[in-house]
């Protein structure tokens, strides 16, 4: 049963080709049609229009599973069905990735959102580690409010998808599901970049915070801390730092923007060849603790803030000194 053929000069497979369109077979050059899918759950296929014996030669696997899982979707969801191809290109330039657009393995779209599904079902294949970036596509097929399902070669029969142990994983909230309603993009995979975490759960639980890919206020001098991720102690403004994107995403709540005043102890004046990343360790009686890497400390008591500078402080007051605050917030 083919699903390759050459159409044009080019490879085509049975879901992109209209039925009664002359296609050329790679094995034995004769000509072939599209037909199906068919009730039994046969995908749609090639099929030689004169009595041979040949077999269509074999196929790209790749291509095969994405025109199976097509033609499953297409059966499925006919009722609902308002566009449904391979290799659809959907655009994300608003998204957090740096990726402008994704173009989906095999997509349904409906015409009018599912409540389960949302805007539609995308299935992606997962073929000897052709390199998509499984978080980060999911992070932009959920913004974009579809499904997505990651299919791997246990997802596939000789001729069909089984779109039923797909249902089962969704309904399942399975590792390779993830819904609108109900999912958050994947988190913890190395070099991802949609990590999860503190950023995903803020874009989808607190509509609130007003999020920026420009720090909002670059006329402020920020006062930088790491309490799971970088805010300022003085304003609130919040910045990740998520891998694989290109600058920092900011988040604020506009209702709490105004600085605040705060008195500044200091133990000695800081190192010129050093900028204090300042880690959060605890909270007692005695105030938040937090160090850096060289030693140096510091600890908030209401609104004021005690530095010690540690080993490596310098006490000559002639040394001119630039903003910590300024050339920290330079560096990110």
């Amino acid at each position: 049963m083919p699903f390759i053929a050459e159409h044009n000069n080019e490879l085509v497979i049975p879901e992109a080709m209209d039925d009664g369109e002359d296609l050329i077979c790679t094995e034995c050059q004769e000509v072939m049609r599209p037909r199906g899918p068919f009730k039994d759950g046969t995908a749609r296929h090639f099929y030689h229009l004169g009595a041979t014996d040949c077999s269509g030669g074999e196929s790209d696997t790749h291509r095969k599973w994405k025109s199976l899982a097509v033609s499953a979707l297409r059966q499925r969801f006919s009722e609902e069905l308002l566009y449904c191809a391979p290799e659809a290109t959907l655009e994300c330039e608003w998204t957090l990735t740096v990726a402008d657009s994704r173009r989906a393995d095999a997509l349904v779209s409906f015409s009018e959102a599912n409540p389960f599904f949302g805007e539609g079902v995308i299935v992606e294949v997962q073929w000897k580690n052709e390199g998509k970036d499984v978080a980060a596509a999911t992070h932009d097929y959920l913004a974009l409010g579809y499904s997505v399902y990651w299919a791997d070669e246990n997802d596939f029969e000789s001729d069909r998808f089984l779109i039923d142990d797909m249902l089962t994983a969704f309904n399942n909230r399975s590792d390779d599901a993830f819904a609108p309603y109900y999912a958050d993009p994947p988190s913890g995979l190395e070099g991802s970049s949609a990590e999860g975490g503190l950023l995903n759960y803020i874009l989808t639980h607190d509509s609130d915070r007003v999020v920026s890919y420009l720090n909002p206020f670059p006329d402020q001098d920020h006062d930088w801390i790491n309490r799971a991720g970088w805010m300022c102690h003085r304003c609130g403004l919040e910045r990740y730092k998520q891998s694989n994107l290109e600058q920092p995403v900011y988040t604020y709540d506009p209702e709490d923007t105004e600085p605040r005043e705060l008195e500044r102890i200091e133990r000695g004046f800081r190192p010129t060849d050093h900028s204090h990343e300042w880690i959060g360790r605890r909270s007692g009686s005695e105030g938040e603790q937090l160090d850096c890497e060289c030693g140096a400390k510091r600890t908030h008591k209401g609104n004021s803030v005690i530095v010690d500078h540690g080993p490596n402080a310098t006490w000559d007051v002639t040394i001119s000194i630039p903003s910590e605050e300024t050339e920290h917030s330079e560096r990110f």
